[in-house]
C-alpha cells in the first residue's frame, strides 16, 4: 500500500511525466522507529541500515507490483562534494538492498548531481524546488533510453528532489519512471 502522504505529490510529478507506479515503505511518523533508522543512516554512518531496508522495500515493491517488472533502477545522486563528506549516498544503498531483491541492475552513474545545493531540511516547498533547479544531469542516456526506470530515494517531503530529477529525466526517449521511498512526511 502506498503512503497517503505521497499521494499528493503524485499530482505534480505527473505533471512532468507519467510516472507509471508509486511506493513508499512508510510515513515518517516520529512514534515508529523508521525516523530513528533513517537519521542514524544519514547521520551516523550506519551504512548496514539502507541495504537492510532497501531488501525490506524490495520485498515489499515485488509483493505490491509482482506484475510489474522494471529494467534499471536509479538511486538519487548526491553531490560528489556531499558524497565525500558522509562517505557515501544513502540512496545507493538502499537501491543496492532492493537490486539484490528484484535482481534488477542499480546503475548509480546515469545520472549525476552537478550542483551543489543546501540541505532541503530547513527550507520551505517553494524554496526547495529552487534549490533542485537543474540539479542534475544525464551522464549515460544509452543505459536509460526505452527503459523502465525505478527510481529511488530515502524519504520524500514535497517531491522537489524528484521533481528535479524528473524533469532530467523525462528528456529520454521511450522511457517509464517508477518511484520508491522509504519514508514521506
Amino acid at each position: 500500500m502506498n503512503c497517503s502522504e505521497i499521494e499528493y505529490k503524485e499530482v505534480e510529478l505527473t505533471q512532468v511525466m507519467v510516472i507509471t507506479q508509486m511506493y513508499c515503505l512508510t510515513s515518517y511518523h516520529h512514534e515508529n522507529h523508521f525516523p530513528i533508522l533513517i537519521h542514524k543512516l544519514k547521520y551516523s554512518n550506519r551504512k548496514d541500515i539502507a541495504k537492510y531496508l532497501g531488501r525490506i522495500l524490495g520485498e515489499r515493491v515485488f509483493e505490491t507490483w509482482a506484475t510489474y517488472s522494471w529494467d534499471v533502477i536509479i538511486p538519487i545522486p548526491l553531490h560528489y562534494l556531499k558524497k565525500w563528506h558522509r562517505g557515501y549516498n544513502q540512496s545507493e544503498l538502499i537501491a543496492c538492498g532492493m537490486s539484490e531483491v528484484l535482481k534488477v541492475p542499480m546503475v548509480a552513474d546515469a545520472v549525476e548531481r552537478i550542483r551543489y545545493t543546501k540541505t532541503q531540511t530547513s527550507l520551505n516547498k517553494e524554496k526547495r524546488r529552487g534549490n533542485m533547479e537543474q540539479a542534475f544531469r544525464i551522464t549515460k542516456p544509452s543505459l536509460l533510453h526505452y527503459r523502465r526506470i525505478l527510481i529511488v530515494d530515502d524519504v520524500c517531503t514535497t517531491g522537489a528532489t524528484m521533481l528535479a530529477l524528473i524533469k532530467e529525466l523525462s528528456k529520454l526517449k521511450g522511457i517509464e519512471i517508477g518511484i520508491v521511498t522509504i519514508s514521506s512526511t
